[in-house]
């Protein structure tokens, strides 16, 4: 019997929460039975659109659900697998394939609160130990994983993330004017300070708008001003739904991703499949990942992110992606392939 931790059902989608969805669907299509575990406090409230198998187990919610809720299931199950796609599941139960996405606490602990810090250090490494396999979803966060974790490389499985959407369209956004989009949550690792501090500049030379698109976490250390920047040319949008966020993929001119650390990155794959020109930070999981697909430029450096985005307004017919590179990129990167390789270690 495979289980998988359903606990991504509860949380507005983001990018792990994406990942987890996405390869769960995959899965179902390629005919591999498993239910979904979720907190019984959502047994009337939460929809089910894919029509997932669910049992709704254990009480109270969040990480008090995996380490109790969860654990106690899984022990009365005895030896049945469990997935987790999100999160570290039942630290101690040892039958369970974990996905880390990441390790940017331990690069970079002042990005978080304390309390998210202390906590994902302490479990962490014990998820790690306490598991059957290790999923990643890039090179680099394996070489991280290895590198904080000390685990085994041959340990470790690289699961990449792949483009979830489609031709389907809506004309919900209204946008009159050009503008440059942004995607990711607001916190410090993804360097919205740098973008607004290029675009304060930029802005007086240009009639480009800037959109930001995400939500804030409580448990990120997020603070920045907006300088001096005309409030009318900078919008930030908040949670939107992924129609909406479609809309501006496609609308936008140009769509830049400033981020310090990542463990994939899944929102410039999302622009590439719209034929926006992306401009991101250079650091390795990047050029890993979208290598001759973008444009580069210091996330150290206003000056170099301002010459790099007026560089990329000039010439934005000639920096657009063919559709056979398109593809490529595309083709290589793909929730499919991904959810058989996963299979090939049921």
């Amino acid at each position: 019997m495979i289980y998988i931790n359903g606990r991504f059902l509860t949380q507005s989608i983001t990018g792990v929460g994406r990942f987890a969805l996405e390869i769960c669907k995959c899965l179902q299509m390629q005919g591999v039975e498993f239910t979904l575990l979720v907190p019984k406090k959502y047994k009337d409230i939460l929809d089910n659109p894919y029509e997932f198998k669910l049992n709704y187990i254990g009480w109270g919610d969040s990480h008090i659900w995996e380490q109790v809720g969860l654990c106690w299931f899984m022990y009365r199950k005895r030896d049945a697998l469990l997935l987790s796609f999100t999160g570290l599941g039942p630290i101690f139960y040892r039958n369970k394939i974990i996905t880390i996405h990441d390790l940017s606490f331990f690069h970079e602990p002042k990005w978080f609160s304390k309390g998210y810090y202390y906590y994902y250090k302490f479990l962490t490494p014990i998820a790690a130990k306490y598991c059957r396999q290790l999923l990643t979803v890039s090179e680099f966060s394996k070489s991280e994983i290895v590198k904080y974790l000390k685990r085994d490389p041959d340990f470790i499985t690289v699961v990449y993330n792949g483009n979830s959407f489609g031709a389907d369209r809506v004309d919900k956004i209204e946008c009159e004017r050009r503008f440059i989009l942004g995607v990711s949550s607001l916190d410090p690792r993804k360097n919205h300070k740098l973008l607004l501090e290029a675009y304060a500049e930029i802005s007086k030379k240009t009639d480009f708008d800037l959109v930001l698109v995400g939500k804030s976490e409580k448990h990120f250390n997020f603070d920045v001003d907006v300088l001096d920047i005309d409030p009318s040319r900078v919008r930030f949008t908040g949670y939107i739904s992924d129609l909406e966020l479609k809309e501006l993929y496609r609308k936008a001119s140009l769509f830049v991703y400033p981020s310090f650390y990542e463990g994939f990155g899944i929102p410039p794959l999302e622009a590439i499949y719209y034929n926006c020109p992306i401009l991101i930070s250079d650091i390795p999981v990047f050029r890993e990942i979208f290598c001759e697909a973008a444009i580069f430029f210091d996330p150290n450096s206003t000056d170099d992110l301002k010459e790099k985005i007026f560089y990329c307004l000039d010439r934005l017919d000639k920096i657009a992606l063919s559709k056979e590179q398109r593809n490529l990129i595309l083709e290589k990167y793909s929730w499919e392939k991904s959810a058989l390789k996963i299979i090939e270690l049921l």
